[in-house]
């Protein structure tokens, strides 16, 4: 069971079935990476940056959560696929 759960989070992750779940999961991470980059060269205007100082650490905080999740979600499933059994030297 746990074996199919992380191989279930494996292909949703590195987008293989091409299903419902990988389709959303890898579009919500895209639009999250495009969004981050849209706050950020907003952040370097100053006066958008005080004004909307709140709405950008919000921002920030809520992405950390979420990039956090991805990234211990990805971690049980390393071992799913083959390339990452070996050595790195």
């Amino acid at each position: 069971m746990y074996q199919k759960i992380r191989h279930y989070i494996s292909n949703i992750l590195e987008f293989k079935n091409r299903d419902f779940a990988s389709i959303v999961v890898n579009s919500g991470i895209v639009s999250l990476i495009l969004f981050n980059v849209i706050v950020v060269v907003l952040e370097t205007e100053k006066t958008i940056a005080v004004r909307y100082s709140a709405l950008f650490q919000f921002v920030e905080l809520f992405s950390v959560v979420l990039f956090s999740i991805e990234y211990l979600s990805v971690l049980p499933c390393s071992d799913c696929q083959p390339v990452f059994l070996l050595p790195a030297l």
